[in-house]
């Protein structure tokens, strides 16, 4: 998986990625609950888990069908996004905000779990 043409994206390598959204999401989730702009923060938060699960939903594709190889770390990370996905989802008094990050967090959850289940009976 890091040897692949799919392991950088604009010759950035794909868990420095990883490695700057988690932070990022954890910045925002930070000062949120320090500070009084708390619906900035938390919407902020909501838009990068929005796109950090579309990446990930690419990335796994990329593993199940076009690369053949998982990385076992990488799917772990999955599943830590879709576990944050759903904390919060139960922040938002939004129905559709909520509804969408659930579905997201369940369809992601379902192919993660097809990919390990693929990855340890290869």
């Amino acid at each position: 998986m890091n040897k692949s043409v799919y392991s950088e994206i604009f010759s950035i390598p794909v868990s420095a990625i990883g490695f700057f959204g988690f932070l990022a999401v954890g910045y925002f989730i930070y000062q949120a609950y320090k500070s009084r702009n708390i619906g900035f923060n938390l919407k902020t938060s909501y838009t990068l888990m929005v796109f950090s699960m579309l990446f990930s939903l690419y990335l796994v594709y990329a593993e199940l069908y076009l690369i053949h190889a998982f990385c076992i770390f990488c799917l772990l990370a999955d599943i830590l996004i879709v576990f944050i996905a759903l904390a919060f989802s139960f922040l938002f008094g939004n129905k559709l905000l909520r509804n969408l990050l659930r579905t997201l967090s369940a369809i992601m959850l379902i192919i993660v779990v097809y990919a390990l289940y693929v990855a340890f009976t290869l």
